[in-house]
């Protein structure tokens, strides 16, 4: 009996009890087992038996996706995030391979300033290539 509603109980013969999700009110009766005779919140017993049932399950293949790229952007020398770019050698690093590590010296950058850089870039090749496939289109209707 938790101790709240045990006071309750106690109070009187009876007592009524509203339920906080669906504000229904509900008669207690000390002589019929009070507390024990309340109804089953079967909201709640639903949501602890799934949390059960997905604590006993084998983790599912998005599950090991996650881990696998969580992963994949952590340095496995420094467990660090991988948020520099190492122009030499092409790859992702994290900040102590570049200050410290095997990328010391080398030409690094942001990763997110590449980012910016390459979208940029794009940017400008899509209207280039846009404005020659219009002209293209003219070229045929004039045709």
């Amino acid at each position: 009996m938790t101790g709240c509603l045990g006071k309750l109980s106690a109070q009187s013969q009876y007592a009524f009890v509203r339920c906080p999700a669906c504000k229904h009110e509900t008669l207690l009766l000390s002589r019929f087992n009070g507390i024990p005779s309340l109804p089953k919140n079967f909201g709640l017993l639903e949501i602890i038996e799934s949390k059960e049932n997905a604590d006993k399950a084998p983790a599912s293949a998005s599950t090991i996706d996650q881990e696998r790229a969580k992963h994949r952007h952590l340095c496995t020398e420094h467990d660090e995030p991988k948020k520099v770019y190492c122009y030499d050698d092409q790859v992702l690093i994290c900040i102590y391979c570049q200050i410290y590590g095997k990328h010391q010296g080398h030409r690094c950058d942001l990763a997110s300033r590449l980012a910016t850089n390459v979208r940029e870039e794009l940017s400008k090749i899509t209207v280039q290539i846009e404005e020659e496939h219009e002209k293209i289109v003219m070229a045929r209707r004039a045709i």
